[in-house]
C-alpha cells in the first residue's frame, strides 16, 4: 500500500478506536443484532434534584432518523413499536410506554421507567431502533410503578384517548372533550360549560383517612374563576378534593379543617403550568412549577368519598358543574406524597425535555464495516478450514462511522496461502487483532467464487471480522 494509503487507514483506524474508548465496547453491550441502530442518551445531573426510584422519565425529540424507513429514517416500524430503552449497560431493557409517535416527522413521546435517578450519578440511556420484524415492544402498565392508582396522558393530539396507563385500567367516560395540543404531547380540550371527562367511584381515588397522595396535572386556563380541573367533590361531602382556579390562582380542598389552602402564585390565562397537590398524612403542599407555593397546612383524616372523580368539573348536587375552560394535560393520581426533589425534577424534564438529556450521534450495529467480493485466482476455494491452502484476490471497504462524519477507503489486496496466515497476518490489518469469526466461499459461475468478509464490529474494545 502506498504511504498516502497508510497514513489516511491509520488516521481512519485512529477514529475508530477514540469512538469506541468513549462509548465502550459495542458487541458485548448491544441489545440484539435484530435492532440495527441506536443513540446513547446522556441525562444532565444538574437537572436531577436529589434522588428518585422507579421515575418516569420523558424521552421527548423529533430525529429525522427515527422517521420509519418508508420516509428515509431507521425505524422498523410505522408505529414504533421496534423502539426499546435500556440502561447504561446497552442490554437491560426498560420498561416504557409511546404516548406519541409520528412516522413521517421522526416525532417520538415516551416514558421509561428508571429504576434509580440521582443528582451525583451519571445516567446513560440507549434507545434501539431498527427491527422491522419487531413486536410492540411497550410495557405501558409496568412503566407506573403500583403507587400509581391513574396516568392520563390524553391522546396525540389528533385522537383522545382517556384510558389510564396504569394497571388498575381506571378509564374514563368522555363527555363531548376533545383533542387537542397539550404541554407534552395531546391534550384534553375543555369549553367550561359542558364538557367534562368522568373516572368513576373507584376506591382508589377515595384517599381516606390520613392516606399520603399526590395529584399533578399540567394546566392551561382560558379563563379563571371556580372552575375544577380535576375533583371528587360534591356540595362538600366529606371526604371531598379538588383542584381549581379560585379567582386568579391555584386552589385545594381537603374536605377537614381548615378545608382549603391558596397558592401564592398569580395565574395567567393561555399559560402552561405543572401543578402538584401533595398530601404527606399531616401536611398539604402546594407546588407550582416544580416549587413549593405556599407554606404548608396541616389537615386532617377524612371519610372515604364515594361520588365520581370528575376531569374539567365538580358536582353540586350530584351533577357536573364549576366546568373548566382550557386545555389539560398528563393528569397523575398517586398514593404517594412525592417528595419536593421528586417534583422539581418532573418539571426539569417535562418543561424542557432537550435540556434534560444530551443525544450522542447514530450508531449502527456496525460502525465498523468491511465488505468484499472478490474472484478466486486458482482452484483452491476458501474454506473454514484453518491450514486449506488458497490464493486470491480480496477488495474490501473500510468505513469508519463517526456519526455525522462517514469516511470509507477502497483496497485491493493479494494474499496467496491458508487461512490460518490470512486471519493472523492480514485480518490484523484492517484493526486492533480482529479474529476471524466468519470466512467462508461459494462458488459463482465462471468466475470460480467469492469471498465474503461480512463486517467488523466491537468486541472488547478490539474489532473483529463477522
Amino acid at each position: 500500500m502506498p504511504a498516502f494509503g497508510r497514513v489516511i487507514l491509520a488516521v481512519c483506524f485512529t477514529l475508530v478506536l477514540v469512538a469506541m474508548r468513549s462509548q465502550g465496547a459495542r458487541a458485548a453491550n448491544w441489545y440484539n443484532s435484530s435492532w440495527t441502530y441506536r443513540k446513547k442518551i446522556i441525562i444532565d445531573t444538574s437537572k436531577i434534584a436529589g434522588s428518585a426510584t422507579s421515575f418516569p422519565v420523558l424521552i421527548s425529540r423529533t430525529d429525522p432518523n427515527w422517521k420509519f424507513t418508508s420516509f428515509g429514517g431507521h425505524v422498523g416500524s410505522a408505529t414504533g413499536w421496534d423502539f426499546i430503552v435500556t440502561d447504561a449497560d446497552g442490554t437491560t431493557k426498560l420498561d416504557h410506554e409511546i404516548e406519541k409517535y409520528a412516522s413521517s416527522t421522526g416525532e417520538f413521546v415516551s416514558w421509561a421507567r428508571l429504576p434509580f435517578l440521582s443528582s451525583t450519578t451519571a445516567h446513560v440511556l440507549y434507545l434501539y431502533y431498527g427491527n422491522s420484524a419487531a413486536s410492540d415492544q411497550q410495557n405501558a402498565a409496568n412503566t407506573w410503578n403500583t403507587s400509581f392508582k391513574g396516568v392520563y396522558h390524553f391522546g396525540n393530539g389528533v385522537t383522545l384517548s382517556v384510558n389510564d396507563s396504569t394497571s388498575n385500567a381506571h378509564n374514563g367516560t368522555n363527555h363531548n372533550v376533545t383533542a387537542t395540543t397539550g404541554e407534552l404531547a395531546g391534550g384534553a380540550s375543555f369549553d367550561g360549560s359542558t364538557k367534562y371527562i368522568d373516572l368513576g367511584t373507584t376506591s382508589n381515588f377515595n384517599f381516606a383517612g390520613t392516606q399520603p397522595y399526590t395529584i399533578s396535572l399540567w394546566l392551561n386556563a382560558a379563563s379563571l374563576g371556580a372552575f375544577a380541573a380535576i375533583s371528587r367533590y360534591n356540595n362538600g361531602v366529606e371526604g371531598s378534593w379538588f383542584i381549581d382556579t379560585n379567582g386568579s390562582v391555584i386552589r385545594i380542598d381537603r374536605e377537614i379543617s381548615p378545608f382549603v389552602l391558596l397558592a401564592n402564585t398569580t395565574l395567567s390565562t393561555n399559560t402552561w403550568y405543572l401543578v402538584h397537590y401533595v398530601y404527606d398524612g399531616t401536611n398539604v403542599s402546594i407546588y407550582l412549577n416544580g416549587r413549593s407555593d405556599v407554606t404548608p397546612a396541616p389537615f386532617g383524616s377524612i371519610a372515604a368519598n364515594t361520588v365520581n372523580a370528575l376531569i374539567g368539573a365538580g358536582l353540586t348536587s350530584g351533577s357536573p358543574s364549576n366546568y373548566f375552560a382550557g386545555t389539560l394535560d398528563e393528569v397523575r393520581l398517586s398514593t404517594e406524597a412525592r417528595s419536593a426533589a421528586w417534583i422539581q425534577t418532573e418539571y426539569n424534564n417535562q418543561s424542557v425535555p432537550s435540556a434534560f438529556y444530551g443525544f450522542d450521534p447514530e450508531e449502527p450495529l456496525h460502525g465498523v464495516q468491511v465488505s468484499s467480493r472478490s474472484d478466486i485466482l486458482s482452484d483452491s476455494r476458501p474454506s473454514a478450514t484453518s491450514n486449506h491452502t488458497v490464493a486470491f484476490t480480496y477488495k474490501y471497504r473500510l468505513e469508519c462511522d463517526g456519526g455525522s462524519a462517514r469516511r470509507a477507503l477502497d483496497h485491493e489486496s493479494f494474499f496467496s496461502g491458508n487461512l490460518h496466515d490470512f486471519r493472523r497476518r492480514h485480518l490484523r490489518r484492517l484493526g486492533q487483532h480482529p479474529r476471524l469469526h466468519q470466512f467462508r466461499g461459494n462458488r459463482a459461475g465462471s468466475s470460480g467464487g467469492e469471498l465474503g468478509i461480512h463486517g467488523l464490529e466491537r468486541e472488547s474494545g478490539q474489532l473483529h471480522c463477522r
